[in-house]
């Protein structure tokens, strides 16, 4: 991490940290999300969990988690929604180190309801080139036996441009507000089952896409945007996801470490 992304990250935990707090104690941030943190020159970059589900909308409280360095952040989040003719249970990480996991069951009780999740955190800047992975993978259960289906929203169209919707887009942004930019590793297709015995359960996935080689350029923030329609008549669909970035190996270093290696294959020999 660079030293002014440190400072920034710093700066907004000890703002957070009341009076005999350990330094390894959650922080509570409250008032939900999406907030806003400074992070190095670049503005104001969002960080949090926002659900969206039957026209209403909701701002998931975080916890931030300080490293007893002051050099590890994480913010963990974890809460329960009820809303109308369903149940959602969302829980996961957001990393700056950088990567998003994200967990989510919800329960759909009424008519087919379409479920929207937004996962954003600022991440140390990336270089250039770097390397991107994503990937969800779960289960259904048909709680009537007439058949249990997930669908992409067609809200998120094809931003990876590989012809097939996605339930989980993983983007890249730069700025403040951030611009982003699809990372090319969407994942999750849409899959039906039954109809069979009541309560049978269906593995979703997994569905992998990665690692390859990121969007050019050095990015400050990451998003997952997760959204599909589930079955309804009290069908449950339990998911998990990830998504990250991490810079490339130099082919200088690819090259030395490989020089390396060799070296010690051929010290072996000789003292063999």
């Amino acid at each position: 991490m660079t030293a002014h992304f440190y400072r920034a990250f710093v700066a907004l935990a000890l703002g957070l940290v009341f009076a005999g707090a350990s330094s390894a104690d959650p922080i509570d941030v409250g008032g939900g999300s999406p907030d806003w943190v400074p992070v190095g020159g670049e503005g104001q970059v969002p960080f949090g969990v926002q659900m969206r589900a039957n026209n209403r909308v909701w701002n998931l409280p975080i916890q931030a988690i300080v490293g007893s360095d002051r050099r590890t952040f994480q913010w963990i989040y974890e809460d329960d929604v009820n809303g109308d003719g369903f149940r959602a249970i969302v829980s996961g990480v957001l990393d700056p180190d950088p990567s998003i996991a994200w967990g989510i069951a919800v329960t759909d009780f009424g008519a087919p309801s379409t479920f929207s999740f937004t996962f954003t955190t600022p991440i140390v800047p990336t270089g250039n080139p770097s390397v991107v992975a994503g990937s969800v993978s779960g289960g259904l259960t048909d709680v009537t036996g007439n058949g249990v289906s997930i669908t992409p929203d067609a809200a998120l169209g094809d931003p990876d441009g590989d012809t097939v919707a996605e339930l989980q887009v993983n983007e890249v942004g730069v700025g403040g507000p951030p611009v982003f930019t699809n990372m090319g590793v969407d994942v999750g297709g849409a899959v039906a089952f039954g109809p069979g015995i009541p309560g049978a359960n269906y593995t979703y996935g997994p569905f992998t896409s990665g690692p390859i080689a990121g969007p050019p350029g050095v990015w400050t923030s990451l998003q997952s945007r997760v959204s599909f329609t589930l079955s309804g008549g009290g069908d449950i669909a339990s998911l998990t996801g990830f998504a990250s970035i991490v810079p490339e190996p130099s082919s200088i270093v690819i090259v030395a470490m490989g020089a390396l290696a060799l070296g010690g294959i051929a010290w072996r020999r000789r003292k063999n």
